[in-house]
């Protein structure tokens, strides 16, 4: 399965990935997924229970920056 998440802006970005992608790293290993940055777009690739709960934390994180 294949879930994209738009951000608002680059300085989200940075903010949500961390410093040389660390974050996403971390989240990556977490969930078990595979995640691509591309500009302001995020593509999690996985299975979808692991997706689903990888886009709930992504939702809570972005709301707190």
């Amino acid at each position: 399965m294949e879930l994209r998440i738009k951000l608002q802006n680059e300085a989200e970005a940075r903010a949500l990935f961390g410093r040389h992608d660390e974050n996403l790293d971390l989240i990556e290993k977490g969930f078990n997924l595979n995640i691509v940055a591309r500009g302001e777009d995020l593509i999690l690739n996985g299975e979808k229970e692991d997706i689903k709960r990888a886009a709930r934390l992504f939702d809570e994180l972005l709301t707190t920056i």
